[in-house]
């Protein structure tokens, strides 16, 4: 359902108490997947109850239901086990299958193919199970479900045989597990550690099963597969939606105490049954050895069984008469056609039959039931089946293999009953002769014959059969009656022409060319009068209503409320928010005042495109030479930059010119380096004060002069960059003396001294010498780097390989000499260079190695070498691509890690528009509101431009709130608000002027909602760029892609960067005592040891990358197993050693070459060698992991991350990993850390004040203030004096102490900083400054003491979710941008793109929405590059499989959606057809004009006519009055001035008016005067005003001519038909090119041209059902459903509830008399009214389905639902009708028009007869025709003839749902639910609506309906604006058609329910009182 995908918002009811704020912007928003869970509730644990009802209460209790994409969330590609038992249950149990006839097993077979087929397609990746014990629980059951277990086994068994014996992989991975779960589990052990699989498919209880045992065994296993900790997904709620696949995930008890209780509960069952399973675990069966028949599996099985059938007699005298026909049945299976077996007769034939066959169809069925019985005996025989049967070793390519077709009961019974009725069966040749050959395998001698009765046969028993033959020939004929395969005629249906192409000629031949529109008679419940369609831009969007009223009133104005107050801190609040996002970051905001000239942008475009093609060229040359592109980029010596052409005309100048220009040159430089000393003075005299003793504060001072060296050389400042870092140097080697004993502070300390050495040989290499160099030399002996001292050495002498070539030493000379001539400025400069006189020596070690296995984060990373003059900054090879692919003006898809630089392109695409001109616009599509929202303010802080008139520079358009979208340049916006304007046919000038639309996370094509982000992509016609970090199945999307640009007539270029600029190092938290315990670095090779196999060579994962330590800790254990020399050339000291400069050098390209060659020496180490290494490796995270999981075995997830948080933040801020973000999917629990964070931090604050007389220090300052106040107050001084007053000079004095004294106070009550989470450098947030984030500008103050997430801001705690108010999450936005919090724990509504750069993310507890998207998306947080240098991913509580599954998981396949729906379709008809000429709009606008006169007149004319009428006691002919009907207007009009009197007589009251409009003038007196008596007033002044009204007619009437003659004529007329005509085959061509290039494509090509048929399809069910006119123009009472999209395809069912008329039944509270008084309805009150429409509407809007085993239980524990009704109740009976005939109609037509499509495509659709997974093939369509099958079988084209096989055809009666008929397709068609125009009732549901509606306790909602908190809300809030819209739709269309007493005019175009005002009234009551119960939980979420 769409309902529970919408994103509706989350907003809040303005009041006085709100801020103003909330306006537009305080809207909230909410977050896809994001979902909130509680611990289990815990019922108590009754003893006396039986095992099986407690495992049931704590089921309830303890397992959370969470309906999903499971393919989506868990990721197709993760493995998935499937329980073969559980899923033969499903097969056995689907509707289509028939019993009756005792079974058949090819349809079943064909049914459990299908379902893995439809996973197949899909991409899943799955294997089955059975447990072999599980045979047991089979034998409970019928014969035939047992029998057919397996034979599904078997069959499975077989295929796989034939595929290895044709060399291919098998059919489907199976397992067949010895023992049961309940017993030996070894098995199923060692299948869990093969297949290692992400979750597992069963259910909780088998589906259809009702036997006691079998239930509670089952259920029992969801239990034991919890209790090994993987997720359990439903098969019985398991649905295909399009490319989706949806079910139930079970989530696992939370608690250790639900876990202990079940654990106990199911031992207590399993001893408790063990008995019963035992008890038939034995078989009476004897069969004997059997032999192989004919090559025939199937044969040599029925062979056996049929011989114990005869040696027990199973059918007693007619034993013989049943084994002939079961061999005959055989025999005809096998020669047949799957056509000729599809048998026409019912169940309720088969069973008349039955009753009156004198005992035959009895012993027909026991004998069937024996055989199944026989036959599941033969297959449980290991001798006979499964993996080392006979039946298994027969298996050959020559042998038929066909096992699954053993039994046909309905041809059993068919050819027994024609026996019977015939005596002697005319049968085939082959048939006879094989039939012949079976029965003398058990009849030896030939005494038997084939199609001859055995035993006599009574008259009545032949008679009865007789009757049964011919109930199945009268049955084939009926099928054969079907409606006419034809279509309508297309007659000005341009759109639906276009979209058809090359269709267009073949459906032409099947149209009806003689459908007469007006004759065509609407199904039951519909009603044909409507008024004409108006223009969708006229129809609001769902996203336009609120439950709340938007203005805000205000009684009284103030300082605090006025609108100016308001709208500056308004501005103020903007204004904080805008700038905080350009915090960390060099951009600054740019002016848009000079536009780029036509000229420049076409210099640009032509640049760019050379550029393009010579890259190309460039590329396709290095493809063959197999060197990198970006080799050239990296290779650039550090510090040796390339120096900037200088050209122009100064290049020609003279000497003079030059000495000037240098001696200019000079003095700048000069002033530079003044200033800049300048600089420097001031950071060290200000330096903390507390440097040499506080560490925090030098980690401060340290950027500090960081910041100024990097300033002073990009000023060209060197020697004044030296001395800064000379000085933090000094510094740190300071600290290292202070802090020697302090081992974690003295690693930190020195990483800090050698990232400087590195800086200061990087950027300040020149000026490296003297005094300086020996220094520095000194520095690096004492930190232990003596390779690096001897480079710093030679660099300083200028020799040696650290000096680089010839040239640099020449350079360094010539510099040197120009520093000698300012010999005293160098001796100046030495003294500044200060290090500690003595110095701590450090022990020895490798710089080199140190580079990358402790410091890899300062490797060099690749940059750009050349600048651009279109940005500010020099870009990346791909980045350069990139600008010039926009300035083409070509399209592109991005794909590059998180924080690469992607985005930077869509801001220089915002710019070029801004620059052009000041109409052109560009869209930035994102994908959650949040997102949008943080856009729309970036852009803003980016970017600012002045307009002349009503323009704006952005505007924003998300589900919660629009502002500017049609005046601005630069829109952002969601995808499906997009899609809304984009459809509005007011838009299509705007939509013209689109120069770029950006989709950000285009990756989402693939998510939730997808749908709509391919329907963009494919109907934009403007140049796109695609962005995108986490885009799985990268080349077919990209192929796609290309294919619908090159539609377009443009390019698609494809730019991929697979190198993050930062690396993510990954680790594991626990809590264990000693620091280096807890933060556990997690080798990538632990994540996937188990592809080590000694069977299989090792090979690395393509996207496994090792990070730097992680390769030197791989050398080391690659060193300990082996020491060959080649392993000790691979030494980071040899390897790099080549290197230039590789001391403090190395680049992080040169590190991954070393990666590469590390990665290839491991591969080729032995077995033995590989697997000692990585236990090596992999130890300290396997230690690690052990540890968690005892912890989470013991304790709740949540109680053990509620514990740990504290610990683990301590951690990181020792590791120096501050801030980070926590990441946990609950919001509950996301709320519940940060106030544990905040109380834990808060305790050990009192507790150490205690200690420390905390108390006694504030009292005593308390006293001191007080006392300088009261010594103020003798001064004379007080708070109300005069401020202009002068003070005494002792005021002053005791006023400069009184403040002293209470910032000392202040600081004293403040939050102690030892026990908050500051960020390094940062201090504690404090109650104002969180005030001032929010600006609320109330006197009261935002922040709220009380509030413990408010006090945790002060820690440098925040939280992160939805729910939260919008001022609390962007002031906590806002303060983490500022680097003033430490820790924010939150959903992931942080991973989606938003500006929040960390250096940690924190993964905290598992989740289902925990797959491989959003772990992505939620690392990429850390590391941003130009905040961080690397990025750190922590795993905490989570298990090791989770670990590892997160870290190997690929990507999801991009596999498309479905993207045509009827509704979708209406909407594209209804966007065509109000594309108008400006005289169109006027023709039409006049003729509704003349409309209105004519519907005055015929009110008129009809009252005269109807008394005149009655006066006379005339009765009306309705012959008569259709006769004059089918005049024209002008024959009626003649008719009636010769034949007055007869045709008053009879003439229709509208029919009369049209002819009066074509009489002469003078006439209508005399006309009209017959009508009227001459005694009556009222009569005559009727006359009277009906003439005046038709002169005003006639007057439209003949304007209207006038203006269809000027359109035709007009030559203005002319050129706006020609731009409309243009307008229109724009948006065709849009629509077909979405509708024929689909991404889905599960048939291959096929699939376009049944988009094509599906868009024609809905568009003449539209039209048939009178939605649509005849040239497919949009009725009235389609815009509603066209409004009611999102609705989708509940918007079906409230449009047919309406036009049933029943809405008015339930409505309708009282009788309106023809006086005017009203006559109320007993028991018909506003409530029980209002009550009976929310009942209906509960089955239509935000619909949650609730498992059956819930509904089994509730009904045996009401008191379980508490004060709810937890289950909704049918709907009623009337209205249950209306849908249902609407939903029949829908399938009927459906039938039809796609059995048109079938046999225009049977060619490429292929022969119907081959299994869907396994591919065995049966004979098809007209093979041999069997006299004794001819007349009884029917043919299908549509359905599956497997399907076909077990009586189901193509009627209505035949199928049971929409769902069933898109199951049960031919081979080769695909089919959708959504194809199909109807809703489909769904039960059972949960009255979760009602519930809240009847008692709006938002608590009891959430526990006794067991939604959870965020789809309730969304999902309620989404009812009440559906219903809000439904009401606002019957309002404007009372506009149309007002209310008028009495029956409406005879043919009116007015619908009554729009004008009855009891609807109106009940629908606006309905929509008040639910949103306004609605609105107390939107309160609630800005509190």
């Amino acid at each position: 359902m769409a309902d529970v995908d919408v994103d509706v918002g989350e907003g809040n009811e303005p009041t006085l108490d709100v801020d103003l704020l909330s306006d537009d912007e305080d809207e909230e928003e909410e977050e896809e997947h994001e979902i909130t869970e509680v611990d289990d509730d815990t019922p108590e644990y009754d003893e006396n109850l039986p095992p099986e009802d407690q495992l049931m209460d704590f089921s309830y209790a303890a397992i959370k239901i969470i309906r999903c994409d499971f393919l989506g969330e868990f990721g197709a590609a993760e493995k998935c086990l499937i329980d073969g038992d559980a899923l033969v249950a499903k097969a056995l149990s689907e509707s289509h299958l028939d019993w009756s006839a005792g079974g058949q097993s090819l349809p079943i077979v064909h049914t459990f193919e299908k379902i893995l087929h439809d996973l197949s397609i899909r991409g899943a990746n799955f294997s089955l199970f059975f447990f072999k014990s599980n045979s047991c629980l089979w034998k409970r059951l019928a014969p035939s479900a047992h029998a057919m277990r397996e034979i599904i086994i078997q069959h499975l068994l077989v295929v796989n045989k034939l595929q290895q014996i044709q060399s291919k992989p098998p059919a489907v991975e199976l397992f067949m597990l010895e023992g049961a779960w309940w017993g030996d589990k070894q098995d199923w052990n060692d299948m869990i550690d093969h297949a290692s699989p992400a979750y597992i498919m069963t259910d909780f209880g088998w589906k259809g099963i009702q036997d006691r045992v079998v239930l509670a065994i089952t259920r029992g296993f969801v239990h034991f597969v919890h209790g090994s900790h993987h997720q359990v997904v439903t098969l019985a709620d398991f649905e295909v939606e399009g490319s989706r696949t949806m079910s139930n995930n079970m989530q696992p008890p939370r608690l250790p105490y639900s876990r202990e209780k079940i654990s106990k509960a199911l031992t207590k069952l399993i001893a408790k049954e063990s008995e019963a399973l035992k008890a038939v675990s034995t078989s009476d069966q004897d069969i004997g050895a059997i032999e192989i028949v004919e090559q025939s599996l199937r044969d040599t099985l029925a062979i056996a069984a049929l011989k114990a059938a005869a040696k027990k007699e199973v059918g007693g005298d007619q034993t013989k008469d049943m084994i002939v026909t079961f061999c005959l049945t055989l025999a005809m299976c096998k020669y047949s056609s799957l056509k000729e077996r599809s048998l026409s007769f019912s169940s309720d034939m088969i069973e008349k039959w039955r009753s009156e066959s004198d005992g035959w169809g009895t012993t027909a069925n026991s004998f069937l039931e024996a055989m199944f019985r026989t036959i599941a005996c033969c297959l449980e025989d290991p001798q006979t089946a499964g993996k080392t049967g006979k039946l298994l070793a027969a298996v050959s390519k020559e042998s038929d293999n066909r096992l699954a077709d053993i039994v046909d009961g309905r041809m059993f019974h068919a050819l027994l009953a024609r026996t019977m009725a015939e005596g002697n069966l005319k049968l085939n040749a082959n048939v006879s002769s094989y039939a012949q050959k079976l029965i003398d395998l058990i009849y030896p001698g030939g005494q038997i014959q084939c199609g001859k009765m055995v035993s006599s046969v009574s008259g009545q028993a032949a008679n009865a059969s007789k009757e049964f033959i011919l109930a199945m020939v009268a049955a084939v004929s009926a099928r054969s009656q079907s409606c006419s395969n034809t279509l309508l005629p297309l007659d000005g249906k341009h759109l639906v022409n276009i979209v058809q192409g090359d269709l267009a000629s073949v459906m032409s031949d099947l149209e009806n060319k003689n459908f007469d529109h007006s004759k065509h008679v609407l199904g039951k419940f519909r009603d044909r009068r409507y008024k004409d369609v108006e223009p969708l831009g006229d129809e609001p969007d769902p996203y336009t209503y609120r439950t709340s009223e938007e203005e805000i009133v205000i009684k009284k104005v103030n300082k605090w409320n006025n609108a100016a107050r308001q709208a500056q801190l308004s501005a103020r609040f903007s204004s904080g928010y805008i700038d905080s996002l350009l915090l960390g970051t060099p951009l600054k905001r740019q002016v848009i005042a000079q536009p780029l000239t036509s000229e420049e942008f076409e210099r640009r475009k032509t640049t760019a495109k050379e550029r393009l093609v010579k890259d190309a060229e460039m590329e396709r040359r290095m493809a063959k030479t197999g060197k990198d592109p970006s080799e050239k980029a990296d290779s650039a010596k550090p510090g040796k930059e390339k120096k900037e052409k200088k050209g122009g005309k100064g290049q020609q100048s003279s000497g003079k010119a030059e000495a000037i220009k240098a001696e200019a040159e000079k003095k700048r430089l000069e002033k530079v380096e003044a200033n800049k000393r300048a600089n420097l003075d001031h950071v060290i005299k200000h330096a903390p004060k507390d440097l040499k003793t506080d560490n925090e504060a030098l980690l401060k001072h340290l950027e500090e002069l960081r910041v100024c060296a990097q300033q002073c050389i990009n000023d060209s400042a060197p020697s004044i960059a030296i001395e800064a870092e000379m000085t933090a140097l000094g510094h740190v080697l300071e600290a290292i003396k202070r802090d020697k004993k302090e081992d974690l502070l003295v690693k930190r300390h020195i990483k800090n001294a050698f990232v400087i050495l590195q800086r200061i040989l990087v950027t300040c290499r020149s000026n490296v010498t003297g005094e300086k160099a020996d220094d520095l030399v000194e520095a690096a002996i004492s930190l232990g780097f003596d390779d690096l001292a001897k480079a710093i050495e030679d660099i300083g002498k200028g020799d040696g390989e650290g000096g680089g070539d010839g040239k640099e030493k020449k350079d360094k000379k010539d510099k040197k000499d120009k520093k000698d001539k300012k010999k005293d400025k160098d001796d100046d400069d030495k003294k500044s260079s200060k290090l500690p006189k003595k110095l701590v020596q450090l022990p020895e070690q490798s710089a080199i190695r140190y580079q990358v296995a402790v410091a890899p984060e300062h490797l060099r990373r690749p940059a750009g070498v050349e600048g651009d003059e279109r940005v500010p900054f020099k870009p990346d090879d791909w980045q350069r691509k990139l600008l010039d692919i926009i300035d083409s003006g070509n399209s592109a898809l991005v794909v590059a890690p998180t924080a690469s630089g992607k985005t930077f392109i869509a801001y220089y695409v915002m710019e070029m528009c801004l620059r052009a001109n000041d109409t052109d616009v560009v869209v930035y599509v994102a994908p959650t509101s949040a997102l949008v929202d943080q856009v729309y303010h970036e852009i803003q802080a980016r970017f600012t431009k002045r307009y002349n008139g009503d323009m704006h520079l952005t505007g924003i358009f998300n589900t919660s709130y629009r502002k500017e979208h049609l005046k601005c340049q630069i829109l952002v916006a969601e995808p499906e608000c997009l899609e809304i304007m984009l459809l509005d046919p007011a838009n299509s000038e705007w939509a013209k002027g689109i120069r770029h639309i950006i989709f950000d996370e285009v990756h989402s094509v693939g998510m939730v909602g997808g749908e709509i982000w391919e329907r963009m992509l494919l109907y934009t016609s403007a140049p796109f760029i695609g962005l995108s970090a986490t885009l799985g199945d990268i080349g077919r999307f990209r192929d796609w892609l290309s294919d619908v640009e090159k539609k377009r007539g443009r390019e698609l270029h494809f730019v991929h960067h697979n190198e993050r600029y930062n690396d993510l190092a990954p680790f594991i938290w626990t809590n264990r005592e000693k620091l280096e315990d807890q933060i556990v670095m997690l080798h990538p090779l632990w994540a996937i040891n188990r592809l080590l196999t000694e069977s299989k060579r090792f090979e690395f994962p393509s996207d496994m990358k090792l990070l730097p330590e992680h390769c030197a800790q791989l050398y080391d254990a690659m060193a300990k197993a082996d020491d060959s020399k080649e392993l000790k050339d691979l030494s980071p000291q040899k390897y790099f050693q080549k290197l230039s400069d590789p001391c403090f050098n190395i680049s992080m390209r040169d590190a991954r070459g070393w990666e590469l060659e590390l990665k290839k020496y491991f591969c080729s180490m032995t077995y033995t060698t590989q697997k000692k290494v990585l236990q090596d490796i992999i130890q300290a995270t396997e230690n690690a992991c052990s540890h968690i999981e005892t912890q989470l075995t013991n304790k709740s997830e949540s109680n053990y991350l509620t514990e740990s948080i504290l610990p683990m933040a301590r951690s990181l801020q020792k590791a120096d990993m501050l801030p980070c973000i926590v990441f946990h999917m609950i919001r509950d629990n996301c709320v519940r850390f940060a106030t544990a964070l905040e109380s834990q931090l808060r305790k050990e604050e009192e507790q150490a004040h205690l200690a420390d007389g905390h108390a006694e220090k504030v009292a005593k300052q308390e006293k001191k203030v007080e006392s300088l106040m009261k010594q103020l107050e003798k001064e004379g001084w007080s708070k109300d004096k005069d401020s202009s007053e002068e003070m005494t000079d002792e005021q002053k004095e005791l006023m400069q102490d009184l403040g002293l004294a209470e910032a000392k106070l202040a600081k004293l009550k403040a939050v102690d900083p030892r026990f908050a989470l500051i960020p390094p450098g940062q201090v504690q947030v404090t109650p104002d400054e969180v005030d001032e984030m929010v600006a609320t500008g109330f006197r009261r103050k935002y922040f709220n003491p009380k509030d413990p997430l408010h006090l945790a801001l002060l820690r440098g705690i925040g939280v992160h979710h939805a729910g939260l108010s919008k001022k609390y999450r962007r002031a906590v936005e806002r303060l983490f941008r500022m680097k003033r919090l430490a820790i924010v724990v939150s959903t992931e509504t942080l991973a989606m793109g938003i500006n929040m750069p960390t250096k940690t993310s924190v993964f905290a507890g598992d989740s289902l929405f925990l797959n491989a998207m959003t772990f992505r998306q939620m690392a990429g947080r850390s590391g941003r590059r130009g905040f961080d240098l690397r990025g750190n991913v922590v795993f905490m509580g989570l298990r090791r499989e989770k670990i590892q599954r997160l870290l190997n998981s690929e990507l999801p396949c991009l596999s498309g959606n479905m993207l045509l729906t009827a509704t979708y379709v209406l909407r594209m008809l209804v966007k065509h057809a109000s594309i108008r000429t400006i005289q169109e709009a006027e023709i039409i606008a006049q003729r509704k004009k003349g409309e209105g006169f004519i519907d005055q007149v015929e009110d008129q004319v009809k009252v005269l006519l109807d008394e005149w009428r009655s006066t006379k006691s005339i009765t009306v002919s309705e012959e008569e009055q259709n006769r004059l009907a089918k005049m024209s207007d002008k024959e009626r009009a003649a008719y009636i001035e010769q034949q007055k009197n007869s045709a008053l007589t009879h003439i229709n009251s509208r029919d009369l008016v049209r002819a009066l409009l074509e009489t002469p003038e003078s006439k209508l007196d005399g006309i009209l005067q017959s009508l009227v008596d001459d005694r009556s007033p009222k009569q005559k002044q009727l006359k009277e005003s009906a003439l005046e009204t038709l002169r005003f007619a006639s007057a439209a009437a003949k304007k209207l001519q006038e203006l269809m003659v000027a359109a035709e004529k007009s030559q203005a007329a002319d050129v706006e038909r020609a731009r409309v005509d243009a307008v229109r085959n724009h948006n065709a061509e849009a629509v077909a090119r979405m509708v024929n290039m689909p991404l889905f494509s599960p048939n291959g090509a096929l699939m376009a041209k049944q988009y094509a048929f599906a868009f024609r399809f809905a568009a003449e069910y539209l039209q048939l059902e009178g939605l649509l006119d005849s040239s497919a123009s949009p009725r009235d009472v389609a815009c509603i459903m066209a409004g009611l999209f999102n609705a989708e395809p509940a918007n079906f069912a409230v449009v047919n509830f309406l036009r049933s008329r029943l809405v008015e039944e339930i409505c309708k509270r009282y009788i309106e008399n023809s006086d005017g008084s009203q006559e109320p309805l007993p028991d018909k009150t506003e409530q029980s009214v209002l009550e009976q429409l929310v009942a209906v509407f509960c089955h239509l809007f935000s619909v949650v389905k609730i498992p059956q085993w819930h509904v089994d239980y509730l009904t045996q524990n009401p008191a379980k639902k508490g004060p709810c009704q937890v289950i909704m109740d049918p709907l009623q009976p009337k209205v249950a009708e209306v849908m249902e005939e609407h939903t029949r109609c829908a399938i009927a037509s459906a039938i039809e028009y796609w059995k048109i499509f079938v046999s225009k495509h049977e060619k490429e659709l292929g022969e119907d007869n081959q299994l869907p997974l396994s591919g065995l093939r049966w004979q098809g369509g007209e093979a041999g025709e069997h006299v004794a099958l001819a007349d009884i079988s029917f043919d299908v084209k549509l359905r599956s003839r497997f399907v076909a096989m077990a009586g189901r055809g193509e009627t209505v009666e035949d199928v049971g749902s929409v769902s069933e008929l898109c199951s049960t397709t031919r081979q080769g068609l695909f089919m959708d639910s959504r194809f199909i125009p109807a809703f489909e009732l769904k039960q059972p549901i949960n009255s979760y609506v009602l519930d809240y509606w009847r008692a709006p306790n938002y608590t009891n909602l959430l526990k006794y309906n067991k939604v959870s908190e965020n789809h309730a809300w969304s999902l309620l809030k989404h009812f009440a604006i559906s219903v809000k819209a439904t009401f606002k739709s019957l309002e404007r269309r009372n506009k149309f058609a007002p209310y008028k007493r009495g029956i409406h005019g005879e043919g009116r175009h007015l619908e009554t329910v729009f004008s009855d005002p009891q609807v109106q009234t009940a629908f606006n009551s309905l929509q008040l009182d639910f949103c306004s119960k609605f609105n107390k939980i939107s309160k609630e979420q800005d509190t």
